[in-house]
C-alpha cells in the first residue's frame, strides 16, 4: 500500500486484487452511474491470458472509501522479425467529483508509472480524450500521433436507431449469428512485413475482447471486428490496397444495410497504411490524440502503429 498527502488529507493507494476488485465495481458504477457487473471487471483486468499478472491498476482510498481509481489493461504488441512486446493500455481513470481539482489524478498516474516497471511492463499507451490529454503532456508521456475517424452514414430501416432510443442495444448482440459471427482469424503478424509495431491480432486477443460487446464477422474474404457506438465502430479491418478499400467498403454499406445499422464507423492511426488509403477517397477527423510512456529502450515508439481504435469499453 502506498499514500499520498494532498492538502493534508492522506489518500491510500492499494494495488488492484482479487480481494478489492468488487470494490471497484461498486465505486465505478456510484462514480459513473452505470450497472457493470463484477464479472464484467474482473474479464477486462484479467491478464494471465498473455501470461501476466492478473491485475494491473491503483485503486485509490479516503476515510476507507474508494474516491478513485487509475488502472490498464494489457496488450501484446510485435515487430516485423517477431520480436514481441508487453504494453499497457491505460485507459481507465476516474475520480470523485467532489475531489477533482485537487491533483490526486497526477499523483495517481505517477504511482501507476512506477507500478508497470515493477510489473516489468515495456510501457503504456493510451488514447485520451482531449479534456485528459494535458494530465499526460505535463508528465512527459510521448505524443505519437492522432486517431482520425471516417463515417459512413446508410440509408436502411432504422432498427439500431430505434433500440438506441429506448437503451436496448444489448438485443442487437442476441443476433450475432445472424451476422456471420464465427471461428476466429489467424494471427496477424505474418502480414508485418515492414518496420512497424502492432498489436497482434490472434485468437487468444479477440477471445479476450469478449469481454465486452465485441463481435468479429468473418465471410469470405471479408473479416473485422466491431462494436457498438451510435452505429457501429471497426475496431479492426486489414486493408493493403486501394481495390481492396473498395471492395470491403462497399461490403460493409451492404452490411449495415441489411441489418438495419444507421452508421458505421473506422478509425485509424494517422499514421497507418489504412488512413493513407482512407484520406485519398475519403474525409476525415481527428479524434483522440495517441500517447505512450516507454520503459524499454529497446521499443521504437516511432514504429508503433494502431491499425484500428482497440480502446477498451469502460
Amino acid at each position: 500500500m502506498t499514500t499520498i498527502n494532498i492538502e493534508g488529507e492522506v489518500y491510500e493507494l492499494r494495488k488492484l486484487d482479487e480481494s478489492n476488485i468488487h470494490d471497484l465495481c461498486a465505486a465505478f458504477n456510484s462514480i459513473r452511474k452505470k450497472d457493470q457487473s463484477l464479472t464484467f471487471f474482473k474479464k477486462k483486468y484479467d491478464s494471465s491470458w498473455i501470461g501476466q499478472k492478473k491485475y494491473l491498476g491503483y485503486l485509490i482510498y479516503h476515510n476507507k472509501k474508494v474516491v478513485g481509481f487509475c488502472g490498464s489493461t494489457i496488450y501484446k504488441l510485435i515487430d516485423y522479425q517477431g520480436k514481441i512486446y508487453i504494453l499497457g493500455q491505460f485507459g481507465d481513470l476516474f475520480i470523485d467529483s467532489d475531489l477533482r481539482g485537487k491533483g490526486i489524478p497526477q499523483k495517481g498516474l505517477r504511482q501507476f508509472e512506477l507500478l508497470t516497471t515493477e510489473q516489468e511492463i515495456d510501457g503504456v499507451f493510451t488514447f485520451p480524450s482531449r479534456m485528459a490529454q494535458s494530465l499526460f503532456e505535463k508528465a512527459q508521456w510521448n505524443n505519437i500521433g492522432n486517431f482520425v475517424t471516417y463515417q459512413f452514414n446508410i440509408r436502411t430501416y432504422p432498427l439500431l436507431k430505434i433500440l438506441n432510443k429506448f437503451s436496448i442495444q444489448r438485443y442487437f448482440f442476441r443476433f450475432a449469428k445472424l451476422f456471420g459471427s464465427t471461428e476466429f482469424p489467424k494471427a496477424n503478424h505474418a502480414k508485418i512485413t515492414d518496420n512497424k509495431l502492432k498489436v497482434i491480432h490472434d485468437e487468444q486477443f479477440f477471445k479476450y475482447k469478449k469481454y465486452d460487446r465485441y463481435l468479429f464477422h468473418q465471410h469470405n474474404d471479408y473479416e473485422f471486428l466491431w462494436s457498438l457506438s451510435d452505429g457501429i465502430l471497426i475496431n479492426s479491418i486489414d486493408i493493403a490496397t486501394e481495390e481492396e478499400l473498395e471492395k470491403k467498403i462497399k461490403y460493409l454499406k451492404r452490411f449495415c444495410f441489411l441489418r438495419g445499422i444507421h452508421t458505421f464507423s473506422i478509425i485509424c492511426h494517422d499514421k497507418s497504411r489504412l488512413n493513407k488509403l482512407l484520406s485519398e477517397q475519403y474525409k476525415g477527423n481527428i479524434s483522440l490524440p495517441i500517447f505512450i510512456k516507454s520503459f524499454n529502450p529497446a521499443i521504437d515508439i516511432d514504429a508503433i502503429e494502431f491499425e484500428g481504435i482497440d480502446r477498451n469499453a469502460f
